[in-house]
């Protein structure tokens, strides 16, 4: 098995971020719920391998160090993820779970899109989710399945227009419905790097999602051959990118969760889930870490 670190509308939060640090297997959990009966072509090898991190699932993250934090990443286009060049000024704006907000910031195209929001929270840590707006390009909201406690966050959100949608449409074969979204996301262990051999559950079905292998059509070099920028038909679980996206979803609320093979032969076992919303014409984005109980 090999680990990557995923760039596809990623939330690498640091082992701080998550709690538990180092190498480590997952803690026997009872009541953790199994997907079964198991979808067609699920993975048979198991997410646990020596270099990767499942010691924080089923644990909570790290304790907050006060009532606030810096949520800091990048905002970049799907077509320039390197920001070769200037990257667009979008609004970054912070909420709370309840949709109050919290802060604003802009991304800085003098220092390749970064961009910082200080939030404060009440509770345990930051539970809430950021949307991300240019005018050039589809409303983006972006989620971390597990509490932010920290500053340790390094988010990558890659601003998704309306041809990269076009390309989609020819290159999958589907109609993206205006009053629809799109669900973007990836699944890390509990250090942010990439897990493979996971099947990805979108409001109880396991229908209709793809698993890229390697970036989205749109990011393909001009002229560039890119191999398999999506999955084949034939591809129903994660490979080392760690990466799904499933379009066409119909607005509204949705429970994203992550099934992967703890030991060879056992059964496909809850590793992350999260309660996100899908909104009209926008992009969903989610980072699926390992969860923080039996869920």
């Amino acid at each position: 098995m090999t680990n990557t670190r995923t760039l596809l509308l990623v939330l690498c939060v640091g082992a701080a971020a998550c709690g538990g640090g180092g190498g480590g297997t997952p803690d026997a959990a009872p009541n953790v719920e199994v997907l079964d009966p198991e979808p067609a072509g699920a993975p048979t090898g198991i997410v646990v391998a020596t270099d990767t991190d499942l010691s924080c699932i089923g644990k909570p993250p790290s304790p907050a160090t006060g009532s606030a934090v810096e949520l800091t990443g990048y905002v970049r286009t799907l077509d320039d993820p390197t920001a070769e060049t200037a990257p667009p000024a979008a609004m970054v704006q912070a909420y709370t779970s309840a949709g109050d907000l919290l802060g604003t910031d802009y991304a800085d195209a003098s220092k390749q899109g970064r961009v910082a929001v200080s939030v404060s929270f009440q509770g345990d840590g930051f539970d809430g989710y950021v949307v991300v707006s240019d005018p050039a390009y589809l409303d983006y909201r972006f989620q971390s399945s597990r509490l932010v406690t920290s500053p340790e966050v390094n988010a990558f959100v890659w601003l998704v227009n309306d041809a990269d949608v076009t390309t989609w449409e020819s290159t999958l074969g589907i109609t993206q419905d205006a009053g629809n979204g799109i669900l973007f996301g990836s699944i890390q262990d509990c250090q942010a790097f990439a897990l493979e051999n996971v099947v990805v559950q979108v409001s109880g079905s396991t229908d209709g999602v793809y698993y890229p292998d390697g970036p989205v059509p749109s990011l393909c070099p001009t002229g560039a051959t890119c191999s398999r920028p999506f999955a084949a038909a034939d591809g129903t679980f994660t490979n080392e990118t760690g990466r799904f996206f499933l379009p066409n979803v119909p607005a509204g609320p949705v429970t994203v969760k992550v099934f992967g093979r703890l030991t060879a032969g056992g059964p496909l076992t809850l590793l992350s889930s999260i309660q996100t919303a899908v909104t009209a014409g926008g992009v969903t984005g989610v980072a699926m870490l390992p969860r923080m109980g039996a869920e």
